[in-house]
C-alpha cells in the first residue's frame, strides 16, 4: 500500500530539491518532528544512515535511491514490513511537481497497517508544502 502526496513547483526547484532531502539541517526546516538525521559516507543508492524523530526510536535506514534533482529514496526494515518513503521532483505536461510518498511493504496487509501508515502519511501534505516554500521562498 502507498499513499503520496504531490504539489506543483517551478522548474528552479531542481537545483535545490536534493539538499533538502538529504542534508540534516535543511531538512528540520520541513520535518519539524525531526530530531537527527545522518548519513554514513556517499548519498547513493545502498547507502546506510540513522534518523530519529521526536518521541520515536532511532531508526536505521538504506538509501534505495538517490538521483540528484530527481529523487531520493528511503528503506526502514521493521518488525512488520518494510517502509519506503520516496522523493521525487517529476515533469507531467510541462509542470514540475515535487512527490512525497510512504509504502508498507508486507505480505498481508491488515486495517491496523492501514490506521499506522496513515498515522504515517498525516503530515505529508503540510511537509510537501513546506519544502515548495522553501524552494520558492
Amino acid at each position: 500500500m502507498e499513499l503520496q502526496c504531490k504539489i506543483n513547483v517551478s522548474a528552479a526547484a531542481k537545483a535545490k530539491i536534493f539538499d533538502l532531502w538529504t542534508n540534516a539541517d535543511k531538512r528540520k526546516l520541513w520535518e519539524d518532528d525531526l530530531e537527527s538525521f545522518v548519513i554514513d559516507g556517499a548519498i547513493k543508492a545502498g547507502g546506510k544512515g540513522k534518523m530519529k524523530l521526536q518521541g520515536k526510536p532511532e531508526m536505521d535506514f538504506t538509501i534505495i535511491e538517490a538521483i540528484e534533482g530527481e529523487a531520493y529514496s528511503e528503506r526502514y526494515d521493521l518488525p512488520f514490513g518494510a517502509m519506503i518513503f520516496r522523493h521525487r521532483l517529476l515533469t507531467e505536461g510541462g509542470k514540475s511537481y515535487i512527490s512525497h510518498s510512504v509504502r508498507l511493504e508486507k505480505t498481508a496487509v491488515t486495517e491496523d497497517d492501514i490506521a499506522f501508515l496513515s498515522g504515517v502519511f498525516a503530515d505529508f501534505p503540510i511537509t510537501t508544502l513546506r519544502i515548495k516554500n522553501l524552494l520558492e521562498g
